[in-house]
């Protein structure tokens, strides 16, 4: 019976420990995502937005756009550099 105890406090704790590490992914997703989306409002507050369109093809990253299949998957999902202050916008084809 002690044998059947101690392997289901074991199991538990390494259960904790899964949830916790989950836990803390999610956290730092969240945190992440909310850093880019603040870097993003400072970037694009600078861009008149009726001088041309952007190119949905790109994303944000180190503080500029950048076309998606460029970014390294190891770091779409990290906040890294601030932003800068240049602005690339797609011309018309109009």
């Amino acid at each position: 019976m002690a044998l059947t105890n101690h392997r289901a406090e074991k199991r538990i704790e390494k259960l904790l420990k899964e949830l916790e590490v989950a836990e803390d992914s999610v956290i730092e997703e969240h945190e992440n995502g909310f850093k880019k989306a603040l870097q993003q409002a400072a970037f694009f507050c600078h861009v008149p937005l009726d001088e041309g369109k952007f190119d949905v093809d790109k994303d944000f990253h180190e503080g500029q756009l950048m076309p998606i299949d460029q970014i390294p998957s190891s770091t779409q999902a990290t906040v890294s550099a601030p932003v800068k202050n240049n602005v690339e916008l797609v011309e018309s084809n109009s």
